[in-house]
């Protein structure tokens, strides 16, 4: 059986994997979140979902705005979790603008 289309790209960012994994820790179990991780976070944030993607990934960045102090949340429209860049470009502009 061959490897699917996408294995060369997952190959192509394996060696960051642990990285990852330290920088995240348990915050990908499905439990709370650590509320003390983000509190000191200053710079105004756009935490942005696909509102067509899986439920727990947009109850994640819903859980993630609400602990960052400067966080603005912003669903993408019959967007899933990977979105082109040319769909993301106008709502980062228009963040960017307003900061």
């Amino acid at each position: 059986m061959a490897p699917p289309t996408f294995w060369p790209a997952l190959e192509a960012i394996a060696h960051t994997i642990g990285y990852d994994g330290r920088i995240m820790g348990t915050t990908m179990s499905g439990g709370p979140l650590p509320s003390d991780r983000w509190a000191a976070v200053t710079v105004p944030t756009l935490v942005m979902h696909g509102n067509a993607t899986e439920p727990w990934l947009v109850a994640a960045a819903h859980a993630l705005a609400d602990l960052l102090p400067t966080a603005s949340l912003q669903a993408v429209e019959g967007q899933q979790h990977s979105v082109a860049a040319d769909v993301l470009a106008p709502a980062l502009r228009r963040f960017g603008q307003g900061q």
